[in-house]
C-alpha cells in the first residue's frame, strides 16, 4: 500500500532580514539609550540631592553657629534676622527656624508658629550626618528635605559644654524633580534621533558610540559614589576622547578640591576654637576700683591675637595689671599669649613684686619659646588706697604718665629686656622696679606697639607724639572715654590702611573727687 504523501508546507514570507536587523538594532538602541537615560537621570538626581545635602547642611550649620550667641542672650530680633537671612540664601528653601532645647520654636520664617513646639510631618525618613540630621517627608503635599544641626555652646577646653537648641532648614525637592524631568526630556530627544540614525549605520554607531558612552556613564557613577581615583583610558582622538580627558581632569580636580576643603574646614574649626578660648582669656571689661576710672581696649589684627592684657584682683584695693605683646600673630601668638597668662597669674598671686613676677615668668617661658619668639611686657601693681603704682618693664613701650599739675606727659623709663631673649641672670640684672605716686587727676597709659606703630597709606607711623597730644587733649575725660579718643585718633590717621598688628591699651586715672 503506497504511503500517502504529506503536502509540503506553504512558505509564508515574513519580514525580511533587513527589516528584522533594523528592528533589532532599533530595539537595541532603544534599550541602550533608555539605560543611559536611567543611569544619567539617577546620577543627576543623586548628584543634585548630594549638592542639596551639602548646601543644606552648610546653611543649617551657619545658622546654628551664628545663632549660638543670640540664643544665649535671647536676642529675638537677631534670631529673626538670622533665620530670615538663612531662608533667603536659596530659592528652594521652604522655611528656616531656631528651636530651643525644649523643642519650642524661638524664631521661624512663619512668625505665627513662634512659641509652638516644632513638629515634623509623618511618615518621615531620617539620615544620620556627622554634623546633624537629615529628614525627608511630605510637607503640605510637597516632598521636602530638612536639615537639623544642634546649637551648642563650647567650653574653653574645646569640648561641647551645653546644647542650647537646634537650627532647622527645609528645602523643597521639586527643583530636583524638575531638573531630572528636563534631563529626561533632553535624553528622549537624543534617543529619537539615535533611533533614526540607527536605521542607517546601526552596527557602526553601536560599536563606536555605545561602548565609550557606557564606560563614561559607569565612570561618572563611580565618581558620584566617591571613587575620585578613577581614570578613563584615552583610546580615542575624537570628541569622546576629549570628553574622557575632560572627565579625568574633572576627577583629579574634584579630588584636589575635596582635600583642600577638608584641610580648610579643619583649620577654620581650629581657628574658631582658638578664638573662642582667647575670648574667655581676655578681659571683657576693665575693673571698678574705688577712686579711679579704668579703661581698656583689646583688638587683634587676625582672628587670634598675640597681645595680652590682664587685670588681677589682689584684694584690699590692690590690683595687678599686665600689658604684653608676643612676637607673632595668629595661632602661634595666641598660644604663647595663653601660656604667658597662665604663668604670670600663677606667680602674681603669691609675689607682690613686679620684678620678681617677671623674673619668674622669664625663667619658666624662656626655655619653651622658639628662638624667633619673645614677649615684651609691662607689669604693675596698683595700690589704690596708697595711690601709687609699682611697675616693671621687660622690653615693652614705656608707660605714659599725665600730671594734672603740669598738664603734660612724662615717660616711665624703667629698664628691662623682653622675655625669651636672655637667660635668667642677665634678664634679672637688667630688670628694675619703679614706684610712681598718682595725684588727683593724674593718668597712666600703657599700650602695645600696635598703637604707636600703626601706619597710614603713606607708610607713616602714628608715633608716640600723637599719643601724647591726644592724651593731653582729652585728660579731663573718664578713662574709658580717653581710650575711645585714642582709638578714634588712630583710626582717623590710618583711614583705610589695613591693621597689621594687634592693639591693646590700659588707661588708669585717679579721679579728682
Amino acid at each position: 500500500m503506497a504511503k500517502k504523501a504529506h503536502p509540503t508546507p506553504e512558505f509564508k514570507r515574513g519580514p525580511g532580514l533587513s527589516i528584522k536587523f533594523s528592528l533589532a538594532m532599533v530595539f537595541v538602541i532603544v534599550i541602550v539609550m533608555c539605560s543611559v537615560m536611567l543611569v544619567i537621570s539617577t546620577l543627576v538626581r543623586d548628584t543634585l540631592l548630594e549638592q542639596m545635602r551639602i548646601k543644606g547642611m552648610a546653611v543649617a550649620r551657619g545658622l546654628a553657629n551664628n545663632a549660638a550667641e543670640a540664643l544665649v542672650t535671647m536676642d529675638r530680633l537677631l534670631l529673626a534676622e538670622l533665620v530670615d537671612k538663612a531662608a533667603k540664601q536659596e530659592s528652594s528653601i521652604r522655611l528656616a527656624a531656631v528651636v530651643d532645647g525644649q523643642g519650642v520654636i524661638l524664631s521661624h520664617t512663619d512668625y505665627k508658629k513662634e512659641g509652638a513646639r516644632y513638629r515634623r510631618p509623618r511618615p518621615q525618613t531620617q539620615e544620620l550626618n556627622q554634623e546633624g540630621n537629615v529628614y525627608r517627608y511630605s510637607l503640605d503635599n510637597v516632598e521636602s528635605m530638612e536639615f537639623s544641626v544642634p546649637i551648642t555652646l563650647s567650653h574653653k577646653t574645646g569640648r561641647v559644654a551645653k546644647r542650647l537648641g537646634s537650627a532647622h532648614v527645609v528645602y523643597l525637592l521639586s527643583p530636583i524633580k524638575e531638573a531630572v524631568a528636563k534631563t529626561l526630556e533632553y535624553i528622549m530627544i537624543i534617543t529619537a534621533c539615535g533611533i533614526g540614525l540607527a536605521m542607517v549605520m546601526a552596527v557602526f554607531l553601536v560599536g563606536r558610540i555605545t561602548k565609550p558612552i557606557r564606560r563614561l556613564a559607569q565612570a561618572t557613577e563611580q565618581v558620584g559614589r566617591g571613587n575620585l581615583d578613577l581614570r578613563i583610558p584615552l583610546t580615542r582622538r575624537d570628541e569622546l576622547g576629549q570628553l574622557a580627558m575632560d572627565f579625568n581632569h574633572m576627577a583629579a580636580n574634584l579630588k584636589k578640591a575635596q582635600a583642600e576643603m577638608i584641610i580648610k574646614e579643619r583649620l577654620q574649626h581650629e581657628m574658631k576654637l582658638a578664638r573662642e578660648i582667647q575670648a574667655i582669656l581676655v578681659p571683657q571689661n576693665a575693673p571698678q576700683v574705688s577712686g579711679y576710672s579704668i579703661g581698656m581696649l583689646y583688638r587683634s589684627a587676625e582672628e587670634v591675637g598675640g597681645d595680652y592684657i590682664d587685670f588681677m584682683d589682689m584684694g584690699k584695693g590692690v590690683w595687678g595689671m599686665a600689658v604684653a605683646d608676643i612676637s607673632g600673630k595668629g595661632l602661634p601668638g595666641g598660644l604663647v599669649m595663653a601660656q604667658t597668662r597662665s604663668t604670670l597669674r600663677a606667680v602674681a598671686e603669691k609675689d607682690p613684686s613686679p620684678v620678681s613676677v617677671l623674673a619668674h615668668t622669664n625663667r619658666k617661658l624662656c626655655p619653651e619659646l622658639r628662638p624667633n619668639m619673645f614677649v615684651t611686657i609691662s607689669y604693675m601693681i596698683l595700690e589704690a588706697p596708697k595711690h601709687r603704682v609699682t611697675i616693671a618693664r621687660a622690653g615693652h613701650p614705656a608707660a605714659l604718665i599725665y600730671r594734672l599739675k603740669g598738664r603734660r606727659c612724662e615717660l616711665s623709663l624703667t629698664s628691662g629686656v623682653a622675655i625669651g631673649i636672655t637667660g635668667p641672670d642677665m634678664f634679672e640684672n637688667l630688670l628694675l622696679d619703679k614706684t610712681i605716686s598718682l595725684e588727683r587727676g593724674d593718668i597712666m597709659l600703657l599700650y602695645t606697639d600696635g598703637v604707636d606703630e600703626s601706619c597710614n597709606a603713606q607708610r607713616q607711623l602714628f608715633g608716640t607724639k600723637r599719643i601724647v597730644d591726644c592724651l593731653e587733649a582729652c585728660a579731663h575725660l573718664k578713662a574709658d572715654q580717653i581710650v575711645l579718643k585714642i582709638d578714634q585718633a588712630v583710626n582717623a590717621f590710618i583711614q583705610e590702611a589695613p591693621q597689621h598688628d594687634d592693639m591693646s591699651i590700659i588707661v588708669i586715672k585717679r579721679e579728682q573727687v
